[in-house]
């Protein structure tokens, strides 16, 4: 007499096919979450050195116009930023930032003076944030 054999059940290539198919949308779903995380640490690195810009630019605008800015200066290893007036002494030195711009030394305080910095994150040195400006001081005639 023939036996009915049971046909409810997953084979073994079923069951393997099943677990590739799986591997692989969970593969790609690992990299898609990794890969997110990774642009918005560099979403969040360039917020912080443009942050970190606007804090040194304004701090610039307010001690050439109140005070005489007497100097900036970058010291030997990029890790931080001096501002010099005749009032007041202020250093930048986020540990997160390397700081590059051109020293600049005044004799006297001009009315106009070009400033260029580029701020850099020290943990990726490719995220980077340059501006450009002009500072100007309104005096009397």
């Amino acid at each position: 007499m023939a036996s009915k054999q049971n046909q409810n059940g997953l084979t073994l290539v079923e069951l393997l096919a099943a677990i590739v198919i799986f591997s692989v949308i969970s593969l790609i779903l690992w990299r898609f979450f990794f890969q997110t995380i990774e642009f918005s640490d560099d979403a969040m690195s360039k917020n912080q050195l443009q942050k970190e810009a606007n804090i040194i630019l304004n701090t610039i605008q307010q001690m050439h116009t109140q005070s005489d800015l007497k100097s900036i200066k970058i010291n030997n290893d990029s890790t931080s930023l001096t501002l010099e007036s005749n009032l007041d002494t202020v250093v930048f030195n986020n540990p997160g930032i390397i700081y590059q711009t051109s020293q600049y030394t005044f004799n006297e305080n001009p009315v106009s003076f070009k400033f260029e910095i580029l701020l850099s994150s020290s943990k990726n040195p490719s995220i980077t944030y340059k501006t450009n400006t002009t500072f100007r001081k309104l005096t009397a005639k």
